[in-house]
């Protein structure tokens, strides 16, 4: 079966890139209320963390976003430091919280996705431990390498059977789960809701290659293909892995 190409950029703040092997459109939100998500993205911008209105198309030399460049465009998002930064490479086993150093993390994030979910009255994704090894892996080679996304779509580790991905290229869950979330906040995103498929729609901008504004990583998290998320830390960054 051809491979989807995934796509990803990194804005200003260098803060988060997603990825699709095949079309696959979902979203996410919780808890929190859309005006708390809007104002927590406001205030990471004014902080230069989160570059929610600056996203565009394509990536230069230096692996920034700017609207001249061809092709699909990524997205980018939120690098705020705080509860949960990671800096060690390799998470435990699955399954055995006792001996993964991630387990309390891992636990956070799937929790702060499907609280999000629930605004939306969307169902919650399932917990995804079998994954979790790979991701971790594919986290810490990204990091390494600088480069987001370069283990999961050059299937580095043969391990992996997610569909699509978002990674924080630093920073928490707590600050950068939402932020992505915070897309859906863009005059671009306002119908993703409403789309059927699951690769954007008119008022969807998938890949932010119509508008310069990206809804792929709000897309991913609030999905309605998904059934589960596995997050894998390496390396200070974070994968989220959807299947």
């Amino acid at each position: 079966m051809k491979r989807h190409q995934p796509v990803e950029c990194r804005g200003a703040g260098d803060g988060m890139a997603y990825s699709t092997r095949r079309p696959g459109r979902t979203v996410e939100l919780g808890a929190l209320a859309a005006s708390r998500v809007l104002a927590l993205s406001a205030a990471l911008a004014a902080m230069g963390l989160f570059a929610l209105a600056g996203m565009q198309v394509g990536c230069d030399d230096n692996g920034r976003q700017h609207p001249d460049a061809a092709g699909p465009g990524g997205g980018d998002g939120a690098v705020a430091q705080g509860d949960g930064a990671m800096t060690q490479k390799d998470g435990g086993a699955p399954g055995d919280a006792s001996s993964d150093p991630y387990e309390s993390q891992r636990q956070l994030c799937v929790d702060k996705i499907n609280e999000l979910r629930a605004t939306k009255d969307l169902p919650p994704y399932e917990r995804w431990r079998e994954e979790e090894p790979c991701a971790d892996k594919q986290a810490a080679y990204d990091a390494e390498h600088n480069s987001p996304h370069s283990a999961w779509k050059g299937g580095v580790f043969d391990c992996s059977s997610a569909r699509n991905q978002n990674e924080c290229l630093g920073g928490s869950v707590s600050s950068c789960i939402p932020a992505m979330w915070g897309e859906s906040n863009q005059d671009a995103c306002a119908n993703c809701d409403n789309c059927s498929g699951d690769h954007g729609c008119d008022g969807c901008d998938f890949y932010g290659n119509i508008t310069g504004h990206v809804c792929g990583h709000y897309e991913n998290l609030s999905a309605k293909g998904f059934t589960k998320v596995a997050c894998g830390f390496g390396g200070g960054w974070i994968a989220l892995n959807f299947r």
